[in-house]
């Protein structure tokens, strides 16, 4: 039953990508690509795997923010204290969920003790 309401949810929902990387030595954000539905006076959610420094997504929010969505929900697997600080200092008006909050970053702004790289994972380069 619980299926049946996430599949007919799921028709009504866009989806639609955006790029975002880190340029490591400074750990600021890049905007690569942007393909956005129109989001005004929409529930928007952001998918991100990982909330370090909270860099890429506190500059994701921004990007949203500029097509006045009615709410943004983020949603990350794994979270370190220092990213989750940052949006709340940034954007107290999101809601994050996220399944863990790991213990800190380490000196290369790493979630210890962390997954290792995201990226790497999900495309098979270790």
């Amino acid at each position: 039953m619980a299926f049946r309401w996430i599949f007919s949810f799921a028709k009504k929902c866009s989806i639609s990508l955006s790029v975002i990387g880190d340029f490591l030595l400074l750990a600021t954000p890049e905007y690569y690509y942007e393909n956005l539905p129109n989001l005004e006076n929409k529930n928007v959610f952001i998918l991100e795997p990982m909330l370090a420094t909270g860099g890429s997504l506190s500059f994701a929010i921004d990007k949203v923010k500029e097509h006045n969505p009615k709410s943004i929900i983020a949603l990350t697997v794994i979270s370190a204290p220092e990213g989750i600080e940052r949006l709340k200092k940034e954007h107290n008006d999101i809601t994050l969920v996220t399944a863990k909050i790991d213990e800190k970053l380490n000196e290369n702004w790493y979630i210890v003790p962390g997954l290792g790289d995201m990226g790497d994972r999900l495309f098979g380069t270790t």
